[in-house]
């Protein structure tokens, strides 16, 4: 029987001190029963003092290992002949560890009994079990054979090399025995290693249960200090009492409201709390929540109740700072069973609240009154409205007859005046200029006259215009215009529009035009007239007020549609005017117009641009800069009803 561990390179340690003093362990509850050790289940101090007496009783030499062969306990009752001659030799050594292997096989239905492969003495090993796994070796033996021949055990020494005679003082010294006794001794320890191995399991389920219970006791604890400080430092009045309607907590808050203290509280029954908050003993809320009480008192108003909870408010009239409103919750408290151990109530101060919606419903009565009187006042300001509707509508109905009226009386003459003086101003320069001759005061009279003549005819084509475009606004205005849409190429209408301006700027050689557009430009859904009248208005104005430079219209394709560019060279316009505009009878006083202030327009063609896009759910805007030119923008929507369709030419 070795005390050495399972590795051979270790020399065999004295007997007496194979290993340090082992720690005196108990049960862990935190191991688990798959990966507990012996020493974590059983003292190991206990354990040796019962290997001591054992040994010394059975006159054996005795150890417990673990399952690798690594001691668990001292040593005890170890012969000389073992430690100090055979285990000192190489041979010796080795061959004691490989009887040791044998020993430790972890039999469990009975010992191992063997000679040893040494000296052949007597060794057993019965296994300690904790359920199905070996946790550890109880090894005796050292025992000497009644029937073993000495002079054979004798010669050994000369095998491994020892003192003959040493070895065979030390072989008298060994205890003998018969093999029947020695069977006894292995098959009795072979039952107390069993009961270990019950003691084992008991041990450890015992501990585990200890450890649980202890875990389970603190966490009570811990949640009844936690509960405590909750309930403390609750900015709500709050206060517990048990089963029997004994207070058991009364925090700071309920303290500085009713001046009482916890220390005065703690421990009161018989509603005699009530007294802090009325004068005298009185239930309270929570009294009829652990369920003291069949019904609330009537003083609550109550909002909410349940068979074990209930909310309501009341006035407190015992309170140092006088009467409070409070809001009130109150629930019992019930243990695992569902027992009611007692109840738990929050208190809090509603007063401001309460006086706040006395003044609101004060404020409200007085709203009301008043909102009866303006309604009253909107009725009689709608009918007027509705009355003022009809006289507009009635107006403008008169003022598109007026207009339409007008604007027919109006062309007429004007008609006539384009034709005479256009006729007259023709039939001058053919047949009454050439008659001045040489004289030069007659030939400068006849300038003039033409001059004068040109001037009528001017006069008489922009009041045209001007009427035009005061029944086209009209129209657009008041929803008479007649809108001709259809799926249109913008290139195409816009391309005629550019060709028109050409001969117009024709007429400027000191202005350039140029027209570019980008590829896969959408169809628009709208009236090609009107675009075209957009296109030709924003182009006129740009040659009108541009002295020199070049004017570009270009067409760009968006994710949603269209973006219509007119840019020119212009002086520009000033910022406070970019939004006005564009409205009605609107004429710039600075910028593009100084460079030509013989250019007149009649002020609502940019007025008419911009009430055509809306129509079509588009958007116009102008960006300029003083002495860098204007750029007009029009945004259009694609129309989605037109993405099957060809292109119109």
């Amino acid at each position: 029987m070795s005390t050495d561990r399972a590795e051979p390179s270790i020399p065999c340690p004295e007997a007496g001190s194979c290993q340090a003093e082992p720690p005196a362990r108990g049960p862990d509850a935190r191991q688990d029963p798959a990966t507990a050790r012996f020493e974590d289940i059983f003292c190991l101090d206990d354990i040796q003092r019962i290997q001591d007496a054992f040994a010394e009783a059975a006159d054996v030499a005795s150890l417990i290992t673990d399952p690798a062969g690594r001691p668990l306990t001292r040593p005890s009752n170890f012969t000389r002949l073992c430690a100090d001659i055979i285990r000192k030799t190489e041979v010796g050594r080795a061959n004691c560890l490989r009887s040791d292997v044998c020993l430790a096989t972890g039999r469990r239905d009975g010992p191992t009994i063997r000679h040893c492969l040494s000296a052949g003495l007597l060794d057993g090993g019965m296994a300690i079990y904790v359920g199905q796994r070996h946790i550890a070796s109880w090894l005796v033996g050292q025992v000497l054979d009644e029937s073993a021949d000495t002079q054979t055990i004798e010669n050994y020494a000369r095998v491994i090399g020892a003192d003959e005679a040493d070895f065979r003082d030390a072989l008298s010294h060994v205890p003998r025995m018969s093999l029947a006794r020695f069977e006894k001794i292995c098959q009795a320890l072979h039952h107390f290693a069993n009961h270990l191995s019950v003691l084992a399991v008991a041990n450890f389920e015992q501990s585990r249960l200890i450890g649980e219970l202890r875990q389970a006791h603190n966490r009570i604890q811990d949640r009844d200090r936690n509960f405590a400080e909750i309930i403390e430092f609750l900015p709500d009045p709050t206060l517990v009492v048990d089963g029997e309607g004994r207070v058991t907590f009364w925090n700071k808050a309920l303290e500085k409201l009713t001046g009482v203290t916890a220390a005065d509280m703690l421990g009161k029954g018989d509603y005699a709390y009530g007294a802090a908050f009325y004068g005298r003993p009185t239930p309270l809320l929570l009294d009829y929540a652990r369920g003291a009480l069949a019904h609330p008192d009537p003083r609550y108003q109550v909002a909410d109740i349940g068979p074990r909870e209930i909310i309501a408010e009341v006035t407190l009239t015992a309170l140092p700072g006088g009467p409070r409103h409070v809001w009130a919750k109150a629930v019992a408290l019930c243990d695992a069973t569902g027992a009611v151990t007692g109840a738990i109530e929050a208190i809090r101060d509603v007063t401001e609240r309460q006086q706040a919606e006395i003044a609101l419903r004060r404020q409200q009565s007085q709203l009301e009154a008043e909102v009866e009187n303006r309604t009253s006042e909107l009725r009689s300001q709608a009918l007027e409205l509705a009355e003022a509707n009809i006289r507009l509508s009635e107006l403008d109905r008169l003022k598109s007859a007026f207009l339409s009226t007008v604007s027919h009386e109006l062309r007429t003459p004007l008609t006539s005046i384009l034709g005479f003086a256009k006729l007259i101003g023709r039939e001058f320069k053919e047949h009454f200029q050439p008659l001045s001759g040489n004289n030069e005061a007659l030939s400068a009279r006849g300038r003039r006259i033409a001059q004068n003549l040109a001037v009528v005819y001017g006069e008489a084509e922009r009041l045209t215009r001007l009427i035009n475009d005061v029944l086209d606004i009209n129209r657009i205005e008041s929803g008479n215009m007649q809108w001709r849409d259809r799926c249109i190429n913008p290139v195409a209408v816009l391309g005629q529009a550019a060709q028109a301006i050409n001969g117009l700027v024709a007429q400027r050689p000191e202005i350039s035009f140029r027209f570019t557009s980008d590829a896969d430009i959408p169809l628009l859904l709208m009236d090609p007239d009107q675009l075209a009248q957009v296109a030709t208005n924003l182009l006129q104005n740009a040659v009108k007020f541009t002295a020199a430079g070049e004017v570009v219209m270009e067409i760009r394709r968006e994710e949603t549609g269209i973006l219509i560019v007119v840019r020119d060279q212009g002086l520009g316009i000033p910022e406070d005017q970019l939004e006005s505009i564009f409205d009605r009878f609107h004429q710039v006083g600075r910028g593009d117009t100084v460079s030509n202030p013989t250019n007149k327009g009649t002020g609502l063609g940019l007025a008419i641009c911009r009430q055509i896009v809306r129509h079509y759910d588009g958007r116009i805007w102008a960006e300029s800069q003083l002495g860098a030119g204007s750029a007009f923008y029009v945004r259009l929507p694609g129309a989605a009803i037109c993405l099957g369709e060809a292109l119109p030419a």
